[in-house]
Parts: structure tokens; C-alpha cells; sequence
């Protein structure tokens, strides 16, 4: 027994699934936009939140865009197939597109986000055009545009690739989390494309990887991740620092250092680090660095001034604003710049970053982790004071950079313990929220649906008491007009009685035709109720279904159909595309329908034409739809009406009116619908549609 793939991978293009997809993927976005424009209005990382949230409002716009789509009218099905084919696929290139620029653009303008801009607008300009031409053809031409979707997915491919090879070589944050996203929807590309019968114009392959690593983009909240933290009290112990007065800095350092477990945030950890540090050297001023893997940036963590007891914000700097500092330390020493070398690189750096005329002298020592041998370092700086930082401060950091080094570089277990928690709290939230959602709208079908099947009930057993009135009432009738004629026939000798016998078959026939237009009436109200029932052809009391395959029923056709065919030297075409398909129907029923409407297109045809016999399957509504075209003389819309009202008048375009009403008859007792398309002097076509049970 094999596994129907195209089952598994439409869940999510149909009804409830779709939904969930789109649930699951917004609600994703929502959290990071909400959290990212939450952070902006804490004036924490500004310019990485204001990203996050373009990105983020543009893919979530996407996916209302795709929900949106399922809204639209009803056009024909080909045309309705391609528009939604060409929208999904033109949404999922922009989601691409600006899944990439949100992992890897962090500037305010650059080439990156132009090129993404331009490529919107191409992907909008190339969609509308899709689209517009796809609605302007017709049915069978538009059907042939499904290469255009081809095309749409192959560049969707290459995109992949491009915005993988751009992620790989600038790296910026998470770009691990990036690539694995777009490796996913790559991989669904080629399941979509290389699987068998999975092709549809809905991508539900693309759309289960999409739901499957989407999700994923809550990483870049760890790029607006450090809130503003209250700054750390001032110790109402420590006196300043001046020249008259000595202070004993042991208390307070011993204070501050018990408070660094007891921090709730990076930041705060940070700063109680900060001013330890700074209280243990009697250091002026005190940064803190943290040195990124593969990036040319420096960090200053957070910075300390002693002597107005204050914290200095965070900064980012290039690698080249700090030269002889990122110099020594990659080469493993500290580095020490005196107050006359205030013209060094590092030194106006520090000078515009403090707004300060002097920085006094500089004191950088590198710091580094057992797999990571420059992870940051502290800088001391003395612009108040001027201090030298001797031996003794260097020989002081060379017995504590170990553990400083873990503190401030390694994440507390405990810390990444909780944030793990954190994230399955809030994902089981939304899972209950999703179930329960999904809970109340299966219950509410499930009710409908028993209502609906209660009303069917109470209509078929209401049209079987109905229909056995009037059958006994016709036997009664024509048994009294037997006896009526027999008694005639025996007493043909008497005028009088006769007579008699005559006015009361006249009274009988008019009895019967009352029955007969009551009988009618009947027969209307039936039809009505099962319109309102949702009943599309008289109820079926009986059926012998059998299962059989497309092919076998196109070649009884043709063999039913050969002896005329062959006398009138007419052509049969057979377009059989699902002719393994294996069904089970009613088989007499079927080929009562086939004989019909192909006998009618024979009589129909001149000499030496051509008929068209079209079987297919809609997997998705469970239709068997046929089509049977001749070239004949046609119908105008006047006669086609003459066709459906049941006159029994000859009809120029028809070749067999009592083959049409056969094949009506047996159409009706499958349940089945039929349409006629004809336009005079050219062509006629009829259009079958049988609810079948296809059989994997």
C-alpha cells in the first residue's frame, strides 16, 4: 500500500488547513513585530527594531494576501486555478526576498534594500500581467499558461540560491537560522516539483515548509533583546575621590560584587561588572568590550565613570576606530597609551565618544575563552585624574581575566533556562488557543452537517409517500377504465347503455388527466424540495455501481458507438488524460448517458466529420465531468431553450431528441448536472458532470 502524497501535502491548501498555515505563520510575525515595536519605544536598539518591523509588516502583509485570495469570486475554474497559482507563487518570491533582506540588512540605506525594492515591483509588474492575460483568454487557452507557473517556481529557486550565497558572505546575526529557513522552502520546491502526482496550482509542499521554519524568525528578536535596566544605585558608602580625603574602596567593591548574581538582565550584569572592575583598579573611567565572532565591529558593552558615579551607554564601533588596541590584542598583549599620544587613533575615538577634551592615559586588556582566543577586554581610561595604570594593575587583571572572562561572556544556565521556558509557555499558549479554536469550528460542522442529513431524510421519505398516492391512484383509474371497456364491449347491443358507458369514460378520462396535472404538481414540488435540500438530481433508490476504469468506459463507448461511426464515415477523438483511473459507478447508467449523447452527435454530423469525446476527474470536488462535441449545424439559444423545456418538437441542431432525453433521464438518476454550449452553423458540446468515488 503506498502513501498518496498529494493527500498529505494539499492538507494545508484546503479547508481547515490553509488556516492553520496562516495562523501559524502570522502569529509568529505578530509576536516578533509586536515585541520588535515594543523594544523600539524603549529606546533600545532603534535602528535594529525599526528593521524588524519593516520586514516583518511586509511578510505578514504577504500572508494576508494569500488568506485574501481565497475570498474572491467564483470566475471560471481554469481561470480562477491560474489566478490563484499566480498569486501564491508571486508571494512566495517577495516572502524570499524580504525573509533575506530582514536577516541581513542592518543599515539604514544601502544596495541591499534598493535591490529588494526593485525586485517587489518586477515581481508585482510580472503577476499583474499573469494575471490579466490568464483572465482575458479563454478556458482552454488559459489552461495551457500552467508553464508560466513553472517558470514562477524556477525563479523562486534561483532566488534561494542567490539569497543564500548573499547570507553567506556577509554572516549577520542568526544567519545560521536564515539559512536553514531557506534551505526548507528549497526543499519543498523540489518535493512540489519532483514528487509524483503532487502538481496543483497550490503549493502545499512549499506552504508545510514555509509553516514548518517560518516560525523560525522569532531568532531576531535577540537582536533588540537588551531592555533598558534601571542603573545600578549609587553606594551611599563611597565618598568621592579627591586629593584630601582617602576612601576605602573595599566595602563598596565587596557590595557590588555580591550584587552581580542578583542582576535580572545582561545589562545590569553588565554595569555591576563595570563598576566592580572600576572600583578594584580606581579607574577614572571603565569600558567593558565584547568582540563578535566574524564581524569587523567592536562592542562597548557598557562603561563606568567613577567619579560622577554614572553609567556609560552602550556602543558600537569599527574595528578601525580602535587600530593599535585591536592591534595588541590580537596579538595577545595589552596595550598602553599615555596621555602625550592623544593624537592616536584610539585615543580621538575615545575623546568624541566621551565629548571629553582628554581621555589622560589608557590602560586595554584583552580578555579571551578556552574556544574563542579574543572574546573582549576592558579599557581603562583616567581623564580626570590622570592615573598611570602600572605592573600592579596588569599583574591584577592577569589573575582575575579568567573569571571575568566567563562572567561576562558565557550565558548563566539558569538565564538560558528560563528564556527556554519562556518560549514553550508562550508556544503551548498559542497550541491551546489553536485547538481551541479548531475545537469550536468542528463542532459547529458537525451540528450543521447532522441538520442537513435530518432535512435530506424527512424530504426522500416525504417523496416516497407522495410518489405511492399517485401510482395507486393511476392503477385505480386504469383498472376502472379496463372494466369500464369491458363492460362496453359487452353490451355493445344496447345504444343506451353505451352511451352510458361513454359519459362515464369521458368523467374517468377527466379524473385521470386531473390526477396526471396533480400528478404534475407533484412531481414540481418534489424538484423544489430538493433544490432547497441541495439535492441536484431525482433521489436514486437503487444503484448497481461497479468499479471499472476510465479507459474501459471510453472503449465501450467506441465499441457501442462503431457501426454507425464506420456508416457515416465519422471520426471519434477520445481525450482519456486519467484513463487508469480506476471509479465506481452505476455502469448501465454511465453507458445509457455515452450512447446517448454520442448517438445524438452522429446523426447530428455530416459525412465525413469529426466528434470529440473529453473524460476527466476533479479529484478535488469527486466529478467525473464528460464533453461530447460535434460540428454540426448548432443551436441558438431558442432552441437550446425548446431542448431543456421537454418540447418534443424536431430541433434543426439536434440529431436525436429521444437519445438526448435518455441520456438526461440516466444523468438524473446519477445525480448529475448538464449543460449545453452550441453557437449556430458551428459547433454543439455537452457537458457532463457525475459525483463518481474514485478509488486510489
Amino acid at each position: 500500500m503506498e502513501i498518496n502524497f498529494s493527500a498529505i501535502f494539499n492538507l494545508l491548501t484546503q479547508s481547515p488547513g490553509d488556516l492553520i498555515y496562516h495562523l501559524v505563520v502570522s502569529l509568529a510575525l505578530i509576536l516578533v513585530l509586536v515585541s520588535a515595536a515594543h523594544k523600539r519605544l524603549q529606546a533600545a536598539n532603534q535602528e535594529a527594531a525599526k528593521h524588524l518591523i519593516i520586514g516583518t509588516s511586509v511578510l505578514l502583509l504577504l500572508q494576508l494576501l494569500l488568506f485574501g485570495v481565497r475570498f474572491l469570486p467564483n470566475f471560471e475554474i481554469s481561470h480562477l486555478d491560474f489566478l490563484i497559482g499566480t498569486v501564491e507563487r508571486a508571494a512566495s518570491v517577495l516572502t524570499i526576498t524580504w525573509l533575506t533582506w530582514t536577516f541581513v540588512e542592518n543599515q539604514k540605506s544601502s544596495l541591499l534594500t534598493w535591490l529588494a525594492a526593485v525586485i517587489s515591483l518586477v515581481v508585482i509588474l510580472l503577476a499583474a500581467a499573469s494575471l490579466f492575460l490568464g483572465t482575458l483568454l479563454p478556458a482552454d487557452v488559459a489552461a495551457s499558461l500552467q508553464r508560466f507557473l513553472l517558470i514562477w517556481e524556477v525563479t523562486a529557486f534561483a532566488l534561494i540560491l542567490a539569497c543564500l550565497i548573499a547570507i553567506l558572505i556577509k554572516k549577520p546575526a542568526q544567519w545560521g537560522v536564515a539559512v536553514g529557513i531557506l534551505l526548507a522552502i528549497a526543499c519543498g520546491y523540489l518535493v512540489q516539483r519532483l514528487s509524483p502526482n503532487t502538481y496543483t496550482n497550490q503549493m502545499g509542499a512549499v506552504r508545510l515548509a514555509q509553516a514548518l521554519t517560518l516560525p523560525w524568525i522569532i531568532a531576531t528578536l535577540q537582536r533588540v533583546s537588551r531592555p533598558t535596566g534601571t542603573e545600578s544605585a549609587s553606594d551611599n558608602n563611597q565618598a568621592p575621590v579627591n586629593g584630601e580625603k582617602r576612601v576605602d574602596p573595599k566595602p563598596t567593591l565587596i557590595d557590588q560584587l555580591l550584587q552581580i548574581p542578583l542582576q535580572e538582565t545582561a545589562e545590569n550584569k553588565y554595569r555591576a561588572i563595570a563598576r566592580a572592575v572600576s572600583l578594584s583598579v580606581i579607574s577614572d573611567i571603565c569600558y567593558l568590550v565584547r568582540i563578535p565572532k566574524e564581524a569587523n565591529q567592536v562592542q562597548l558593552l557598557t562603561g563606568y565613570d567613577l567619579i560622577r558615579e554614572e553609567f556609560l551607554p552602550a556602543k558600537t564601533l569599527e574595528r578601525a576606530e580602535l587600530l593599535h588596541i585591536m592591534g595588541a590584542w590580537e596579538e595577545g598583549h595589552s596595550l598602553t597609551l599615555s596621555d602625550a599620544q592623544a593624537n592616536t587613533r584610539d585615543a580621538v575615538t575615545f575623546t568624541l565618544l566621551l565629548r571629553y577634551h582628554r581621555i589622560g592615559n589608557l590602560l586595554a586588556f584583552p580578555l579571551s575563552l578556552p574556544d574563542q582566543p579574543l572574546a573582549g577586554g576592558v579599557i581603562f581610561l583616567s581623564p580626570y585624574t590622570g592615573k598611570n595604570f602600572g605592573e600592579d594593575t596588569v599583574e591584577l587583571l592577569n589573575k582575575i581575566k579568567n573569571t571575568l572572562a566567563q562572567v561576562l561572556f558565557t550565558v548563566d544556565p539558569i538565564e538560558k533556562l528560563k528564556t527556554d521556558l519562556e518560549r514553550s509557555h508562550l508556544a503551548q499558549s498559542a497550541l491551546t488557543q489553536d485547538k481551541e479554536i479548531l475545537t469550536r469550528a468542528l463542532a459547529q460542522m458537525g451540528s450543521a452537517v447532522e441538520i442537513r442529513e435530518n432535512a435530506i431524510k424527512q424530504l426522500k421519505a416525504k417523496f416516497q409517500i407522495e410518489k405511492l398516492e399517485i401510482v395507486k391512484q393511476l392503477d385505480e383509474c386504469q383498472a376502472k377504465l379496463r372494466t369500464l371497456a369491458a363492460q362496453a364491449a359487452a353490451q355493445k347491443d344496447y345504444a343506451n347503455e353505451l352511451e352510458q358507458s361513454k359519459t362515464e369514460m369521458r368523467q374517468l378520462n377527466a379524473e385521470r388527466d386531473q390526477l396526471r396535472t396533480e400528478l404534475k404538481r407533484a412531481n414540481a414540488r418534489i424538484k423544489d424540495l430538493e433544490n432547497q435540500s441541495g439535492q441536484t438530481g431525482p433521489i436514486r433508490l437503487s444503484v448497481e455501481n461497479q468499479v471499472l476504469s476510465l479507459d474501459a468506459i471510453a472503449a465501450n463507448a467506441r465499441l457501442g458507438a462503431a457501426a454507425k461511426l464506420s456508416q457515416k464515415g465519422i471520426i471519434l477523438e477520445i481525450l482519456n488524460p486519467d484513463g487508469r483511473q480506476i471509479i465506481r459507478t452505476d455502469p448501465l447508467l454511465l453507458q445509457s448517458i455515452l450512447s446517448g449523447l454520442l448517438d445524438n452527435a452522429i446523426q447530428a454530423s455530416e459525412p465525413g466529420n469529426k466528434i470529440q469525446l473529453s473524460q476527466a476527474l476533479s479529484l478535488e470536488t469527486g466529478m467525473l465531468i464528460i464533453q461530447v462535441t460535434d460540428l454540426g449545424e448548432g443551436l441558438t439559444q431558442e432552441e437550446q431553450r425548446i431542448l431543456f423545456n421537454g418540447d418534443q418538437s424536431a430541433i434543426p441542431g439536434i440529431g436525436s431528441i429521444q437519445a438526448i432525453r435518455e441520456a438526461i433521464r440516466a444523468i438524473r438518476l446519477l445525480n448529475g448536472k448538464i449543460w449545453i454550449k452550441s453557437q449556430k452553423n458551428e459547433f454543439t458540446t455537452f457537458r457532463v458532470q457525475l459525483p463518481v468515488r474514485i478509488i486510489d
